[in-house]
């Protein structure tokens, strides 16, 4: 085996973390349809949606800020994160828009104006305070934030300085949600989508770790300054505010957290060993599983009997999913790719790469 292929193995366990990811979400969302009581019992103690979301942030912070440094180009990794995204994306849109003009009445979604079809079609429609054609949308606009941050950080030299700017994040988080309370006499409650940015920031120090750059008290470092910080500005609002900020939310983030890492530093423990196919499978197909499965989850929601909700809903859900990967993700980056040699040249890449193993995975 090559080195690069024997790199590509290493970094398999990233797939299976998508993989992981997607399942999750759908078991939410699926959840949440057949039994009701689930949301309840979700929102004290452990969101597996959260949780999937939480754990496709963190590969997203592992690969993004790699695969900037290994272009060297900010042009190629935008053409490739064009292609990679909106092919399949579109191609979600247009199923929605398509089963809407034809009347199916199952499907619904909450886009009422053309201008908001439109919008949607840049993916920016987060940023304006207007709806999505699918509700899972609203991450793809956290996943736009950490693709112009890192581009950024990179623009300015600062990506491999990384570790202070987060040092720097989370005391600052711990110095607001502390102070706020105190002079605004508001409760500052945990959690919420600005909470999810700490998932990437935890996703590039463990890919630090792994190259050898940053010691495994680094991250360990990040993971438990993460917790102090988010325990400490509870732990201020709680003492005023017992009523409006409760142990119940504090649980359900530790528990959705807490598990969301845990995954990704098992699989990452686990890099060298023979990961399950159907696993990595899965993570090849995941962006087309998310994106698609609350149409198939509209179109089985009347089946009541849990024995073939389940079976229908998955199975569909997956088999969509790979003809999506097949005929639109798939050749989408194939695309991107061959346009990207047409007429970009990639340079060489602005910053040493020390270690073998980060040569081997470029």
């Amino acid at each position: 085996m090559s080195g690069t292929d024997q790199a590509k193995e290493r970094l398999g366990f990233l797939d299976v973390a998508r993989g992981v990811a997607a399942l999750l979400v759908l078991l939410e969302h699926g959840l949440g349809v057949q039994c009701p009581a689930y949301r309840a019992w979700s929102a004290g103690s452990l969101s597996l949606g959260r949780c999937g979301v939480v754990l496709f942030l963190v590969v997203s912070g592992f690969i993004i800020p790699k695969s900037l440094e290994q272009t060297g180009s900010q042009a190629i990794f935008w053409l490739r994160r064009f292609f990679r995204l909106f092919p399949a994306y579109w191609f979600s849109i247009a199923a929605a828009f398509l089963l809407v003009c034809l009347g199916v009445p199952r499907v619904r979604v909450s886009i009422e104006q053309s201008a908001d079809w439109l919008l949607n079609l840049t993916m920016l429609q987060g940023f304006f305070n207007r709806p999505h054609v699918w509700g899972v949308f609203w991450t793809l606009q956290l996943e736009l934030v950490i693709y112009a941050a890192c581009s950024l950080l990179f623009a300015a030299r600062m990506l491999r300085r990384a570790g202070w700017i987060i040092g720097l994040v989370i005391v600052g988080y711990a110095a607001l949600g502390i102070v706020r309370p105190l002079v605004e006499g508001k409760p500052f409650t945990v959690g919420g989508p600005r909470l999810l940015y700490w998932a990437p920031m935890m996703g590039l120090v463990a890919q630090r770790c792994l190259t050898g750059e940053v010691r495994i008290a680094g991250l360990w470092a990040v993971v438990l300054g993460q917790a102090a910080a988010v325990a400490a500005v509870w732990g201020v609002s709680h003492a005023l505010y017992p009523e409006i900020v409760t142990g119940a939310g504090l649980a359900e983030l530790a528990c959705t957290w807490g598990c969301a890492y845990a995954v990704f530093l098992l699989l990452m423990a686990a890099r060298n060993r023979a990961l399950p196919a159907f696993a990595r499978w899965l993570g090849r197909i995941s962006y087309s599983v998310y994106l698609l499965h609350p149409l198939v989850l509209m179109m089985t929601a009347g089946v009541t009997q849990a024995w073939l909700f389940w079976p229908v809903f998955l199975l569909g859900t997956l088999l969509l999913a790979e003809l999506s990967y097949r005929l639109v993700e798939s050749p989408g980056i194939a695309l991107g790719r061959a346009l990207e040699k047409r007429w970009l040249r990639a340079p060489a890449p602005s910053q040493t790469v020390a270690s073998p193993e980060r040569r081997q995975a470029a």
